[in-house]
This record gives C-alpha cells, sequence and structure tokens, in this order.
C-alpha cells in the first residue's frame, strides 16, 4: 500500500538502521522503477540503464529468499520484473515473474483465505490484488515472448478484486478495482491467443473459428468498460491518466497478435 511505503520512506530518512532488509530492498526498487519511468535514455556517457545502480543494491540484499515466503519478497519479485519489462529485458521479466507466481502459490494466493483467518479486510485486498497483478503481468509477459502461461485459469480461486468494505483511504491505498478487473479479463484474452492461435496442437475448431471467437472477446471487452476506462475522441487533446492509456496499449497489443498469425496465413497461401 502507497502509505506503508511513505511512512517507510520517512523512516529511511530519520533512521535507516531502523529497517528491517526487505523494507530497505523495496525501496531501491522502487527507486529504480521511478527512474526507469521518469528517464527513458542513458544517465551518463557509460550508457547505464536508468535506475540500474539502484535495481543492483536490491538484488544484492535479496540474495536468497526463504522456504515459506512473505508477501513482501513477492512484491519485490514482482517490481523486478516490472522494471526488467520497462527495461525491455522481456525475458528477465518472464523469468521473476515465474518466480513470483510460484512463490505466491507455496503461501496460497491464488485461493481466498476465510475471513476467520485474516479479519482484517484491507489485508485480504493486499493479497487479493498481489495475486492479480502476477496474474496480469504473466500472460502480458507471456504473449510478449510466445511461451505458455504458467497457470490454468480454471486453478484459480481466489475473487476478483473489490473496493468493498474499505474506507476511502485503504482505497487510495490500492490499484482501482474497476481497472485491475478489466486488466485481468484483457490478460485471459492474451492468454487465449497464445493458446489457441499459437499452439501446435490439434485443437476441434478451425483456425478460422479460433480467430472469430477471439475478436469477439476483444469487441466484448472493449464494450464492457467502465465509463472512467475508456479513451474516447475528444479526449486526445487532454492528458489522459497513464495507466488507462497503458490498458489500452496492452489491448492494442492483443489485437497484433491476434492479427499476426492471419497475415503470416495468407503470406503464405499467396506464396
Amino acid at each position: 500500500p502507497s502509505s506503508a511505503v511513505r511512512t517507510t520512506l520517512e523512516r529511511a530518512y530519520q533512521d535507516l538502521r531502523s529497517l528491517d532488509q526487505l523494507a530497505v530492498c523495496k525501496l531501491f526498487v522502487l527507486f529504480a522503477l521511478g527512474e526507469a519511468y521518469s528517464i527513458r535514455s542513458p544517465l551518463d556517457n557509460t550508457g547505464a540503464l536508468p535506475g540500474l545502480h539502484y535495481f543492483a543494491r536490491a538484488k544484492t540484499i535479496l540474495r536468497v529468499i526463504p522456504e515459506r515466503p512473505k508477501i513482501d519478497h513477492i512484491e519485490i519479485l514482482v517490481m523486478f520484473a516490472l522494471y526488467n519489462s520497462v527495461m525491455n529485458r522481456r525475458h528477465s521479466a518472464f523469468r521473476y515473474i515465474g518466480s513470483a507466481m510460484r512463490l505466491g502459490l507455496t503461501i496460497g494466493l491464488y485461493q481466498n483465505m476465510a475471513e476467520r483467518q485474516l479479519p482484517d479486510k484491507a489485508a485480504r485486498q493486499r493479497r487479493v490484488r498481489l495475486w492479480w497483478t502476477m496474474y496480469v503481468l504473466d500472460r502480458m509477459m507471456s504473449s510478449k515472448v510466445g511461451y505458455p502461461t504458467l497457470l490454468k485459469d480454471e486453478d484459480v480461486e481466489v475473487d476478483l478484486p473489490t473496493d468493498e468494505g474499505l474506507t476511502d483511504a485503504q482505497k487510495d491505498d490500492f490499484i482501482d478495482a474497476d481497472y485491475l478487473t478489466a486488466s485481468i479479463s484483457l490478460a485471459r484474452i492474451a492468454g487465449g491467443i497464445i493458446g489457441s492461435l499459437y499452439s501446435r496442437r490439434k485443437l476441434p475448431d478451425t483456425f478460422s473459428q479460433r480467430v472469430q471467437a477471439i475478436f469477439r472477446k476483444l469487441r466484448d471487452w472493449v464494450e464492457a468498460l467502465p465509463p472512467g476506462l475508456q479513451l474516447r475522441q475528444e479526449d486526445a487533446s487532454s492528458q489522459v491518466a497513464r495507466h488507462i492509456v497503458m490498458l489500452h496499449l496492452s489491448f492494442n497489443q492483443c489485437v497484433v497478435l491476434a492479427t499476426r498469425p492471419i497475415l503470416l496465413h495468407v503470406f503464405r497461401i499467396s506464396n
């Protein structure tokens, strides 16, 4: 949660020694992401990537992950994956998010936790949102490198994210539930594209039927977007939130993924 990050940062300024190693590691990787998103060119004549020195420091701290990890371990690996994705190191990003997903499986993030086990709604939503964030990243990164996704949808039992029961302050701490839900739906489609259009397995439907089914899902996804997540023509001259732009860029990536095999098929037939 963002409030926890602010608290940790304030403590770091007051006395860095008061923080444990995981908190320090998380700060360094957040600094790396901050530079990566704000500076898109090398920092100096050596050609060092933005944030690389912070990322290297974070990696030296998180050398060994215990058999039973904490949520903090998994969050750090997710941020490692994000940093590598921003730096266009796709295979490294794919490896980190895969590691985070497997650690999430070991502590049951893919399943609902009973309220008696964890009555704090904000803490439960932290687990839920972490799992679904990993799910989205795993499928979108898998689609970029062309590898199968880690987990089948039918194996995921956790509920979708919700703001129900959270205070306004707690809602501000988390990513918007509607945005994350839309991202989850799009990630499911991306996983389906890889499984149905790029798989070498023999499938019951024809290639044309599978392509049409994918495009219907993409069309339905756009039509089901809440008004706050839509891109309208009048938005072209105004400042659109970065996360909404990224959501629609991910949609465009799915369209390209679905269109590419059609073009290759036409090209093969014409020759």
